[in-house]
């Protein structure tokens, strides 16, 4: 069974590379998902879960009427803790279709790179998996193409919260589909040192306390003395910012060759762009530089490692445009870009599993009711 646990992903990766569009492959991922997320029996927030279905009513979500809507129903209807992990997942596995569709139309490549790096780890922390893949089938209506386009995301992200509130950090991708000169860079940059001085200095700590009776919540994710999450050292800190830093240039780069090196290399005016396929891959290039103002919570934990997994699909949206559209460039350097593509979430995984030594990430394929 071991054999089986680990070499199904294996084969549906290689299939999901070789078969970008087969409708077939896509409902075996589809499927996948849902096995590994709703039959998993063991993974780092299981139990957590368990508790918060078992014993809701007791426990206070009040700010996330969503997944107590979830829970509420499945409940009612008698189903075990282990039931709704199923009805999650099929949520959650749909969704995570639905979203690729509407990113790329090479979806198994995406979904190919998407079951190692995040999927892997959105089996256990089901919440922000689902919310943040709201988010992510809302990022297309933030094409100007899209009739208002800007409420619908809006809206989407809002749902999302109901799930897992931490979503609201992704309205900041409202500003990807504005023009961008040099000062809208430098104001991402002063975000990123801004942003990394006032977490240092808990200055935002103090001002939420003014106008929040209970901040209790606000203090653990934000000050950066808490010792209750996963605090980075400088080797950590380093490690993760490195990859929220490479993506965004590396999209950069195969953005700038699949547009035929006509647009600028730092942020595009959508609407000054006629071809939808440009306005695409622009948008995507926007949301992974955009992305960078989320570096001054790695000072605070490793927790704010989500906020890159949770838009994965939407750079890996990107290398398979590049993958398979790009036609003129000499076969040896194709294969390279096409090999820095694939390592780099791979990459990101073998950090997040150096990191999380609590627990074996890599038995989240074995930890399942198919192969007991």
């Amino acid at each position: 069974m071991m054999v089986l646990a680990y070499g199904i992903p294996i084969a549906l990766f290689m299939c999901g590379i070789m078969k970008p569009k087969s409708k077939a492959i896509s409902f075996l991922f589809v499927a996948y998902f849902f096995i590994l997320m709703g039959l998993n029996t063991s993974t780092p927030d299981y139990e957590s879960y368990r508790v918060s279905y078992e014993y809701y009513g007791a426990l206070n979500y009040s700010l996330e009427i969503g997944f107590g809507l979830i829970i509420t129903v499945c409940k009612a209807i008698g189903l075990t803790y282990q039931q709704f992990r199923m009805v999650f997942a099929i949520l959650y596995s749909v969704l995570s279709i639905v979203a690729v569709n509407r990113l790329t139309t090479y979806r198994n490549y995406v979904l190919a790179l998407f079951l190692f790096m995040p999927f892997v780890l959105n089996v256990s922390g089901i919440r922000f998996a689902l919310a943040s893949i709201i988010v992510c089938c809302g990022i297309p209506c933030l094409m100007p193409r899209c009739k208002r386009g800007l409420v619908k995301y809006v809206l989407l992200v809002l749902v999302g919260m109901t799930i897992h509130r931490a979503v609201v950090v992704y309205l900041i991708f409202c500003l990807a589909r504005k023009k961008y000169k040099l000062q809208q860079y430098l104001f991402v940059m002063a975000v990123v040192f801004g942003g990394m001085v006032i977490m240092r200095t808990n200055i935002l700590i103090n001002l939420i306390q003014i106008f929040v009776s209970d901040a209790s919540l606000y203090i653990k994710w934000l000050d950066a003395s808490s010792g209750d999450i996963g605090r980075l050292n400088l080797v950590g800190f380093v490690s993760n910012v490195f990859f929220v830093v490479v993506f965004p240039l590396w999209i950069s780069y195969l953005a700038r060759i699949l547009c035929g090196g006509t647009q600028g290399s730092v942020v595009e005016d959508l609407y000054s762009i006629e071809d939808e396929k440009t306005q695409r891959i622009q948008l995507y290039k926007n949301i992974s530089i955009n992305g960078l103002m989320m570096i001054p919570g790695y000072l605070i934990s490793s927790e704010y490692q989500r906020y890159l997994f949770g838009v994965l699909i939407v750079y890996y949206a990107v290398f398979a445009e590049f993958r398979y559209e790009v036609k003129r460039m000499r076969r040896g350097n194709k294969i390279l870009h096409d090999a820095i593509s694939i390592l780099l979430p791979l990459l990101l995984l073998g950090l997040y599993m150096y990191s999380m030594t609590s627990h074996d990430v890599m038995a989240t394929f074995k930890d399942n009711m198919l192969f007991k």
